[in-house]
């Protein structure tokens, strides 16, 4: 039996840097825009089931819904992460009833598998140890909005799993910031 990381980071907002120092995305089309889950071309196929994946917020979708299987697969078939979230959002009422307990920890298992996708983790690696932020005008979980100054501010969710998975893929440490790898 295979020994599963359990991540743990901070939940607290913070400020980023939104410098050139940083790999900062917002869009596909950005320069780190394949950080996104929304990013295509970087799909995948899950070891534990054989099912191909567009994306990454397709599969992370699915997980919402693991008690409908039809919906599922019409996640999955959606053909890209916008549609994907498209239909999951429609039934959002039907989620999981843990869902916002195990929400992190099921993006994290999405990025790990995003990070089959050779080019993926090699866009990933290429960062070497620039903090990773995605920039939102909405969402400061997940990503952090524009302040003054330059800086980002906000939780930063999906840049400190990037972060935390170019570590596990060898590229880098954790930072020390609440951010700690143990193993379960």
């Amino acid at each position: 039996m295979r020994m599963e990381k359990m991540i743990e980071v901070s939940k607290n907002a913070r400020r980023w840097n939104a410098d050139g120092r940083a790999a900062v995305f917002c869009k596909a089309r950005d320069a780190f825009g394949c950080f996104g889950n929304m990013a295509g071309g970087y799909g995948f196929t899950d070891p534990a089931t054989g099912l191909r994946w567009s994306s990454s917020e397709a599969w992370y979708q699915a997980q919402r819904f693991p008690h409908l299987p039809e919906l599922q697969e019409e996640i999955r078939l959606a053909g890209n992460g916008f549609l994907a979230k498209k239909i999951a959002h429609a039934r959002v009422k039907e989620s999981r009833a843990d869902w916002l307990a195990v929400n992190v920890e099921l993006m994290l298992a999405a990025l790990r598998l995003k990070a089959t996708n050779r080019r993926f983790a090699e866009e990933l690696l290429s960062t070497g140890d620039r903090d990773i932020v995605e920039f939102s005008g909405r969402d400061d979980f997940w990503g952090a909005r524009p302040q003054q100054n330059n800086t980002l501010m906000g939780v930063n969710m999906l840049g400190q799993l990037l972060m935390l998975l170019r570590a596990e893929l060898g590229g880098g440490k954790p930072r020390k910031r609440g951010m700690a790898a143990t193993l379960l």
